[in-house]
């Protein structure tokens, strides 16, 4: 048996490890935990039932479109009218018949393509999704997908929870639920979900259906159910759909759940939201904004677009080679884009070229893309993407929307890995990565689930390391003595790793480095008996700014902190002392490109893998989406008394500021 971990054994985190050291290894991340995807090597073939069910036996029952429907109906909140699956599914398809839309974060009139062939609901009726006698229309549910890998920094919640439902007229429906951690703060709080997934490769389609009932259905850990009306977008998760119906332009649209205010009481329903990570296709052109009397904010969002394209995206976009990533695989997982929403488009076309920035963009805005991108490479000694680095660019830009992600972005150059070799952004099933049978697409199967599989792995197959112990006792016994010395000399020949707590522990000198000298100290401190004197001080624990992976103490983690790590790996810039205890994000003791790696997949939201800072501190304050959402949540509480004064539409205002206020999301 083989546990996973973060370190020089494995390549950077992404695939399996293959070391005979790991066993000997793994006691220093935590007590291993006995369950099947511990000892399971990720294989395309047959991918891991711990990240994707789509096996036909599972999914046969208890996970219908109508149950879904009906189980957000009857988790609405407080005060809200009752309603039918029927008409959530009415609200959702009748909305892709509209010609216009006013975009929630702008204000801009967002043109769409007008009557959607799934708005005819003569010609499509409602029934017929839920109905399983509809051959060719009823929604089957064809894929289950844990998105652990998408929990967020703070611990709020658990990451995210698909049921993928497809129809033969090639309709999609993916519920996207967030889950919140029951345990706010404490990823400890997402454990029994992880460990569910974890076990499920060793289980029979009878009891994985069980499983995954009661985790979306009933919760578990004291968590919700996955599906729940809170979950998807009140204020965090969506629903998107993925259409070709009638062979009419393959788009891709979003929604989230919300209250219809103009009944009493308010209802719940589903609402038209923004397609994120996807800018609208007129801010990568001159040509002017369509809408008379809006020209103006259009040109000024446009301003604003190109600006943060080149101070924000490009250093994202170009991650993998900031951050010294070699492989196919790691490139493809860690390019990344946070388009804010005030930029976002109410669809994403994955058909011919319309939404396509590699294609679109006007040459005005080329030239000082191509200048800064010189720029940036100049600067951080990273390498050029290969060929023309401008178009691979554009062609990242465009694998980070919907569209690209499914579809024109495939088979395009990306970059060049380690050994010189031209990557490309992988295939798709033909406008999907699920086909609607549950078919996975070559893209999911080689890059996408492998990562997600090592993530889980990562943190599901080992306990965390305690903290309750003397200082000097790294082996956490109860006793300063030759065997913790012992292991702080194994720490320092590399032939084990200590993290977290234990790293603090054995820091007697005290400073933020592990050297000889602490083994000096540590040493005649044992040999004298005078153990109980040593310190083991936490310098940067009570200033209030500190952060774990805020190098540069700016009160958020960046890309520009990945770059003053890159300058101190390289020695080009040592870090300051409070910034060097915050860089070494894996807690090993030293900043190595694997904190880098840990930092430039959370900022991707590519991971939900704590940062194990040596020294714990302090949060930064709470960001304006933790407020968002703390208002939510007292709105919540309120409308559950008696004599409250808060109203539905109190709490909806909540929620909007809240998504208006929420942080990107990588969907692929």
């Amino acid at each position: 048996m083989y546990r996973i971990i973060l370190g020089a054994s494995c390549i950077l985190g992404l695939v399996a490890c293959s070391s005979p050291n790991l066993d000997s290894r793994s006691s220093a991340q935590g007590t291993a935990v006995d369950l099947a995807v511990c000892d399971e090597t990720f294989n395309p073939a047959v991918p891991s039932k711990a990240v994707v069910v789509n096996d036909p036996a599972v999914l046969q029952s208890g996970f219908e479109l109508q149950k879904t429907l009906q189980a957000l109906i009857d988790s609405r909140p407080a005060g809200a009218g009752a309603t039918t699956p029927e008409a959530l599914l009415t609200a959702l398809l009748s909305s892709t018949g509209a010609e216009s839309f006013s975009h929630p974060a702008n204000d801009l009139t967002i043109d769409v393509t007008p009557v959607r062939p799934e708005s005819n609901l003569q010609n499509h009726p409602i029934a017929g999704y839920l109905n399983p006698q509809n051959s060719a229309q009823f929604m089957r549910p064809v894929a289950l997908f844990n998105r652990y890998d998408l929990a967020d920094d703070a611990a709020t919640h658990c990451g995210e929870y698909r049921i993928v439902y497809a129809n033969a007229e090639l309709y999609f429906l993916i519920f996207e639920a967030v889950l919140p951690n029951p345990t706010p703060g404490d990823p400890e709080g997402c454990r029994p979900i992880a460990s569910l997934w974890g076990e499920l490769p060793s289980k029979d389609p009878i009891d994985i259906n069980a499983d995954l009932q009661g985790l979306y259905y009933s919760g578990l850990g004291g968590s919700s159910p996955v599906v729940h009306f809170n979950n998807y977008g009140f204020p965090l998760g969506q629903i998107r759909s993925n259409s070709f119906v009638d062979f009419q332009l393959w788009e891709l649209r979003e929604y989230r759940t919300g209250l219809d205010l103009t009944t009493s009481p308010a209802t719940p329903t589903i609402l038209v939201d923004t397609v994120k990570g996807n800018p609208l296709v007129e801010l990568f052109l001159d040509s002017p904004w369509s809408v008379a009397g809006e020209v103006g904010a259009f040109n000024i969002l446009r301003d604003s677009f190109r600006s943060d394209f080149i101070d924000v995206q490009l250093a994202q976009l170009i991650a993998p080679e900031t951050a010294g990533l070699g492989s196919a695989a790691e490139m493809i997982n860690g390019i990344g884009a946070a388009f804010g929403n005030l930029f976002n488009d109410m669809r994403s076309v994955s058909q011919g070229t319309s939404d396509d920035p590699a294609r679109i963009i006007s040459t005005t805005q080329i030239e000082p893309i191509e200048q800064d991108l010189d720029d940036f490479f100049a600067s951080n000694g990273a390498p050029t993407l290969g060929g023309d680095s401008t178009q691979r660019l554009l062609n990242r830009a465009g694998a980070m929307t919907c569209g690209g992600c499914h579809r024109f972005s495939a088979g395009r150059p990306i970059g060049l890995d380690a050994d010189g070799a031209t990557v490309t952004w992988p295939n798709d099933n033909g406008f999907t990565h699920v086909s609607s049978n549950g078919g996975l697409s070559a893209a999911l199967k080689n890059a996408f689930l492998p990562a997600r599989h090592e993530n889980l792995k990562s943190f599901a197959c080992t306990q965390p390391v305690g903290c309750e112990a003397a200082c000097g006792d790294i082996n956490k016994d109860g006793q300063v003595n030759a065997a913790d010395v012992a292991l702080l000399e194994q720490h320092l020949a590399g032939q084990t790793t200590l993290v977290d707590c234990q790293f603090r522990l054995a820091n007697v000198t005290p400073n933020f480095h592990l050297t000889s000298a602490d083994l000096t100290v540590l040493s005649n401190a044992v040999s004298a008996g005078t153990t109980a004197s040593l310190s083991c001080s936490e310098p940067c624990a009570n200033t209030t700014t500190f952060t774990c992976g805020d190098v540069n103490e700016s009160g958020t983690v960046t890309t520009l902190d990945m770059v003053n790590i890159r300058k101190h790996i390289l020695g080009i810039e040592p870090l300051s002392f409070c910034g060097a205890i915050a860089a070494d994000v894996n807690g090993s003791g030293t900043v190595t490109t694997f904190d880098l790696v840990n930092i430039r997949k959370r900022i991707l939201g590519i991971s939900s893998e704590p940062f194990k800072c040596a020294f714990h501190a302090k949060k930064s304050p709470i960001a304006a989406f933790d407020q968002a959402v703390a208002e939510v949540d007292a709105a919540r509480q309120q409308l559950s008394k008696p004599s409250s004064k808060t109203s539905l539409s109190d709490l909806q205002r909540a929620v909007d500021l809240a998504r208006s206020n929420a942080p990107v999301r990588r969907h692929h």
